[in-house]
């Protein structure tokens, strides 16, 4: 006999009471830190979200003066090697649908609100 079944005594319409929901973290589950995310769709009216963390860039290559002894003294910034600018290193893209993005939308507008309120509060009772 089924939940629903079970929990109706004969009714077969009526709906359990509570769900279950486990979270269980895939082999590829990581975390990972963003700046901000660029964002866009595809023909098939996805939402692709394409998180991303800024940083300076990092040297292809440096050179470094040496003293009498071998020892490093110091870089001839003229001889470094690299990119200018920022690197925004691309971490995931996120693909929703509209309804799901929706949903996200207005959950993470929830949560921005509570947790808005949550560190206003802690701020104004720590300057008590």
């Amino acid at each position: 006999m089924s939940d629903i079944q079970k929990s109706s005594e004969g009714s077969a319409s009526a709906l359990p009471e509570t769900l279950p929901v486990h979270f269980i973290k895939s082999n590829s589950f990581r975390v990972i830190h963003a700046n901000g995310a660029w964002f866009g769709n595809d023909p098939q009216a996805n939402l692709h979200l394409t998180f991303y963390s800024e940083r300076t860039p990092i040297p292809q290559k440096v050179v470094f003066q040496l003293n009498d002894k071998g020892q490093l003294v110091g870089e001839e910034m003229s001889q470094r090697e690299g990119k200018e600018g920022v690197v925004r290193e691309l971490e995931v893209d996120v693909v929703m649908s509209l309804a799901a993005a929706n949903a996200f939308y207005e959950i993470l507008g929830n949560n921005l609100k509570q947790a808005t309120q949550f560190f206003l509060n802690q701020q104004a009772s720590e300057t008590k």
